[in-house]
């Protein structure tokens, strides 16, 4: 089965920008952790966090302690959706290993009366319209369109609480941190407006690799002419946006160093974005988080061959020089 990543919704990707291995296993930023009071919640890339004490029993002498009883919460205060993408690769994002959102600790609870001392925030399944390729018993492939896991979300204006009993030391107040999932709060935004199959980029500065899957190098221009060969760090020629063309399904794709649009005319770049040859779809292939490109004007897909780049609608013998990673 291949999925054609269309979705008909609002969206907020986070995009890594450094690559570094924390402790959650997720190749982005460490955890971000910062402290919270009653009175004064985190505000943090769209999210306010914080708690309410419902009530204090500060009577249990026997125990020497005292019982809050208080609701955690998270809020999304923007007017997007914040979405964990499940994607592992796809446009250089690295994914979440699960739905917690945020973790609340109680740095001096006891978990007297086994009581917690910390609260996790999980949040709901997003599930999205995509378009789908199916294949019968007998090869046939249709389209078909159903819903999507794409991740977990939280929902413009959507809060996501609970409430726990905590014991702390008699004389103390709950001394309490929240500490964001790295692939959410601590990512760079990169903001998709989108809705009756329209789509906006709000971000000019995100730029990806685009690498074969077979032989493992890089669509650039650095000759001048489009090429796909091994790069070097910082090459702009081989950075590329990937731009959702408003009113459709497709994307251009755009280089960073000449600002010119892929195209399937023959020439490979153009400055003419209004061609069909310069739209471009997206789909991914029966390798997990590998894509196909195909050009819009033909549907034939961008693949390497002997050290050459085509296009080909029509069988490819080595299929995965036709498959994409995009970093």
């Amino acid at each position: 089965m291949k999925k054609i990543f269309f979705f008909s919704a609002t969206m907020l990707l986070w995009y890594n920008s450094y690559a570094q291995d924390n402790n959650y296993g997720v190749k982005g930023f460490f955890p971000q952790t910062m402290a919270v009071t009653d009175s004064s919640p985190v505000n943090y890339n769209g999210i306010k966090a914080g708690y309410e004490i419902k009530s204090i029993d500060l009577d249990s002498k026997k125990d020497n302690q005292g019982k809050y009883k208080i609701t955690f919460y998270v809020t999304n205060t923007s007017t997007e959706a914040k979405i964990m993408y499940q994607s592992t690769t796809f446009m250089g994002h690295s994914g979440p290993i699960s739905n917690n959102f945020a973790l609340f600790k109680c740095l001096n609870a006891t978990g007297a009366r086994f009581t917690n001392k910390m609260c996790t925030m999980e949040l709901q399944p997003c599930r999205m319209n995509a378009k789908v390729e199916d294949k019968d018993c007998n090869g046939k492939t249709t389209v078909n369109s159903r819903q999507v896991e794409i991740g977990y979300w939280i929902k413009p204006g959507e809060t996501v609480s609970k409430t726990y009993p905590m014991y702390v030391p008699q004389n103390e107040k709950p001394n309490i941190t929240v500490t964001f999932n790295p692939e959410v709060a601590n990512q760079t935004g990169i903001m998709m407006n989108g809705g009756n199959n329209t789509v906006q980029l709000n971000n000019s500065n995100a730029f990806v690799h685009i690498k074969n899957f077979a032989f493992n190098t890089y669509l650039n221009n650095q000759s001048g002419n489009l090429q796909c060969t091994t790069i070097e760090n910082g090459w702009w020629s081989a950075e590329w946006q990937m731009i959702p063309v408003q009113g459709t399904e497709n994307f251009y794709i755009v280089n960073h160093w000449k600002n010119t649009y892929l195209s399937g005319n023959g020439s490979w770049l153009t400055d003419n974005m209004n061609a069909p040859e310069s739209m471009w779809t997206v789909q991914e292939s029966s390798t997990p988080n590998v894509y196909y490109i195909k050009n819009i004007s033909n549907s034939a897909r961008l693949f390497v061959d002997g050290g050459m780049l085509k296009l080909s609608s029509s069988f490819i013998s080595n299929d995965n020089s036709s498959k994409w990673l995009i970093q």
